[in-house]
C-alpha cells in the first residue's frame, strides 16, 4: 500500500534526495511550494499526512485545508514562537516541531 505525505515549502532539491530513502518504507512525497497549490492538491490523492515547512506558516489556511479532508497537518519551523505553537495546536495541528537551526541546537 502506498503512502502518500505532501510537503508544503519543502525545498524539492532536498526532497528528491530524502525520496530515495522513504520509498524503501513505502512513502511517497509531493512537494509544493505554497498552501494554494497543496489544497489544490489534497482531494486528489489519499495523503496521509500534510507537513508545513515555514518560518511563518500560514495558520488562517489550517481550518481550510481541514475541510477539504481531514488529514493530520504537522507543521516544522525554525522559529520558536510559543503562541504560534499554542494556536496551531487549537486549530487542531497534530504537532508543531521548530528545527534547529544549527548543529549546536
Amino acid at each position: 500500500m502506498e503512502r502518500w505525505i505532501l510537503a508544503v515549502g519543502y525545498d524539492k532539491t532536498t526532497t528528491q534526495a530524502a525520496q530515495q530513502e522513504w520509498i524503501k518504507h513505502g512513502i511517497y512525497v509531493v512537494a509544493v511550494a505554497a498552501m494554494e497549490a497543496a489544497k489544490a492538491l489534497l482531494p486528489r490523492k489519499d495523503f496521509i499526512l500534510v507537513a508545513i515547512f515555514s518560518s511563518d506558516p500560514p495558520l488562517e489556511q489550517i481550518a481550510e485545508l481541514r475541510k477539504i479532508k481531514p488529514v493530520h497537518v504537522l507543521i516544522v519551523s525554525d522559529e520558536d514562537n510559543p503562541e504560534k505553537k499554542q494556536e496551531a495546536l487549537r486549530l487542531g495541528v497534530a504537532d508543531y516541531f521548530v528545527w534547529p537551526g544549527s548543529l549546536e541546537q
